[in-house]
C-alpha cells in the first residue's frame, strides 16, 4: 500500500489501522521490561539481629540470621549520620549467619535506628533487607574511680515563725529548721546516709539532730507543755473544789462552792479546749511528712524536698552576737531585733552543708533499693491516747485509739483479752482508728498491755481491767 493510495477516500480506514500496528510493533520492548517473563528485582527478606541493643561508646560483635540463608555474599551498610562503623565482618560468617563488628559512637542518637543489608548482584551493590535495633545511653554501673557524682543541693534556714505554727513552741525554740533540695543528676540512684554543717568555728563536722530525738521533744510538748499545763491545773482545780464541798457548813457559801466547781469542771475547761486544741497530733504528722529520716531515696534524675533540724545551742548565738561579728555584712542593720534567729544570720554562721550518701549498685542489672520506694522507711505507729481507760471482767467495749501512723494496724493482748481484726477500723489519715476489746470475766483485775502492729513496727498501750460489778456477775 502506497502513500498515494492512503489519500483516498475508500482506503483511508486501511491506513490508519495499518499505521497504528506498527507503533505498537515499535514500542512493544518497552511494555516487555514489565511482564512477567522479564527480571524481577530481588524480594527484600526479614533478618534478626543480636544485640537487638547497644549502648553508647561501645563495640559489639552482631549476628544477623536470614531463616533462607544466603548471606554469603551479604555485608552490613550504616547510613550516614547514624554514628554506627562497621569495622569488618568476622570469620565466623556463614550463609545463613552474617557476623560484623560495630562500633557506637557516644554521641549517637538515641532511640531506634536502621542497619542496611547489601549484596552484589550483577556487580551493582543492592539493599536486600534493613534491620531494626536500638540505641541506648550508658547502663547503671559503679562509679568509675576519680569521677564525683553530680549532686545538686539547696538549702536554707527557715523563720522561728514557720517552724513554731507548723511544729510547735518548743520544736521552735530549741532548733533551727533548715529546708533541704536535692537534686541527683549522677546516672545512679542515691541513699542519703546523713546531713551535717562544717561550721566555720570548728574543725569537725556536726551531724544534724536525728528524727527520733526531735520528735521526742514535740512528745513530751504533749504531755508538759503550756495547753497541758494549764488544762489540767483546771481539771485538778474542779476535782478539789468537788472533793471540799462536803467542809462547806454555811448552805448560801456551800452553795456558791458548788456552782464555782460545776463551772470548773464543765464549762471552764471545754471553753479552754476550744479556745486552746490539742495541734500535736498534726504537727506529728507534719514532722513525719517532711522530716529527712535514715534511707531517704533519692532517684536519678529527680529532686527531693525534705527538712533537717540543728540544736540553736550548737551555735549558741545570743541576741545581739550580729552586731559585733566582723563576718556578718548586715550587721549595721537596725530592723533586725534578735539576730540569734535571723533567718540570712544563722545560714552564715552554719558555714558549710555536708551531705552524706552513697550510690546503690547494680548486680545483674537487679537495682538494689530500699523498701520503700523514692523515699524514707516506714515509721513505727505511736498511739498518743484512747477514750476509754479501763474495761470491766467480762465486758466488751469499742474504743478509740488516736496518734499517727496507724494505717493497717493490728492489736493484739494477752489471754483473755481478744481484739478482732475484722472490727479494728482506721480511718484515711492513718491517725486513729477503733477496735472492740472483749474482756473475759476470768481475767483478774490489774493492767495489761495491748500491741498495736502496723507495717512500720510496734507500739504498746497499757489498759487497766477493772473487777465487774454485781450486775455484771450474775
Amino acid at each position: 500500500m502506497t502513500a498515494t493510495t492512503c489519500f483516498t477516500k475508500r482506503r483511508r480506514p486501511f491506513c490508519l489501522l495499518a499505521i497504528l500496528t506498527l507503533l505498537l510493533t515499535s514500542v512493544s520492548p518497552a511494555f516487555a521490561l514489565n511482564t512477567p517473563g522479564g527480571d524481577d528485582p530481588p524480594k527484600r527478606k526479614s533478618f534478626t539481629m543480636s544485640p537487638a541493643k547497644l549502648v553508647q561508646g561501645k563495640e559489639y560483635e552482631v549476628t544477623v540470621r536470614s531463616p533462607d540463608c544466603g548471606l554469603e555474599n551479604a555485608s552490613l551498610v550504616a547510613p550516614k549520620g547514624s554514628g554506627i562503623t562497621n569495622l569488618g565482618k568476622l570469620p565466623k560468617s556463614s550463609d545463613c549467619d552474617l557476623s560484623a563488628k560495630l562500633s557506637i559512637d557516644p554521641n549517637a542518637p538515641l532511640g531506634k535506628g536502621l542497619l542496611w543489608l547489601e549484596e552484589k548482584i550483577n556487580d551493582e551493590d543492592r539493599i536486600i533487607g534493613t534491620i531494626e535495633f536500638e540505641i541506648t545511653s550508658i547502663s547503671p554501673g559503679p562509679i568509675p574511680p576519680g569521677m564525683n557524682p553530680e549532686v545538686d543541693v539547696m538549702w536554707g534556714v527557715m523563720p522561728r515563725k514557720i517552724v513554731r505554727d507548723n511544729f510547735g513552741h518548743d520544736i521552735a525554740t530549741d532548733f533551727y529548721g533548715v529546708q533541704l533540695v536535692i537534686g541527683n543528676n549522677s546516672g545512679f540512684d542515691l541513699q542519703i546516709a546523713g546531713v551535717g554543717f562544717k561550721l566555720k568555728d570548728l574543725t569537725n563536722k556536726v551531724p544534724t539532730n536525728s528524727y527520733r530525738s526531735t520528735r521526742g521533744v514535740l512528745e513530751r510538748e504533749q504531755e508538759f507543755g503550756r495547753r497541758s499545763i494549764i488544762l489540767n491545773s483546771l481539771k485538778a482545780a474542779g476535782l478539789l473544789f468537788t472533793g471540799i464541798l462536803p467542809f462547806w457548813k454555811v448552805p448560801n457559801r456551800k452553795a456558791n462552792a458548788a456552782t464555782v466547781s460545776d463551772l470548773v469542771n464543765g464549762s471552764l475547761t471545754a471553753g479552754f479546749e476550744l479556745i486552746v486544741p490539742d495541734t500535736t497530733v498534726k504537727q506529728l504528722v507534719r514532722l513525719d511528712d517532711q522530716m529527712l529520716r535514715d534511707g531517704l531515696i533519692v532517684k536519678n534524675n529527680s529532686q527531693v524536698r525534705t527538712l533537717i533540724f540543728v540544736p540553736k545551742k550548737l551555735l549558741n548565738l545570743s541576741r545581739d552576737s550580729g552586731k559585733t561579728d566582723q563576718g556578718n555584712p548586715r550587721k549595721d542593720d537596725a530592723s533586725v531585733r534578735d539576730w540569734k534567729d535571723d533567718p540570712q544570720y544563722v545560714n552564715i554562721k552554719l558555714g558549710e552543708l555536708v551531705l552524706v550518701g552513697q550510690t546503690i549498685a547494680y548486680i545483674n542489672r537487679v537495682q538494689v533499693v530500699a523498701n520503700s520506694e523514692g523515699g524514707p522507711i516506714t515509721p513505727p505507729p505511736t498511739v498518743t491516747g484512747t477514750d476509754i481507760q479501763s474495761i470491766e471482767q467480762g465486758a466488751t467495749r469499742e474504743i478509740t485509739f488516736s496518734g499517727v501512723n496507724l494505717q493497717n494496724a493490728v492489736v493484739t493482748g494477752p489471754d483473755g483479752i481478744s481484739i478482732p481484726r475484722e472490727d479494728i477500723r482506721v480511718d484515711e489519715n492513718g491517725t486513729s482508728f477503733r477496735a472492740k476489746v472483749t474482756v473475759d470475766e476470768k481475767v483478774n483485775p490489774g493492767e495489761y498491755t495491748l500491741i498495736i502492729t502496723t507495717k512500720g513496727g510496734q507500739f504498746s498501750k497499757t489498759i487497766k481491767i477493772t473487777p465487774a460489778t454485781p450486775s455484771q456477775r450474775y
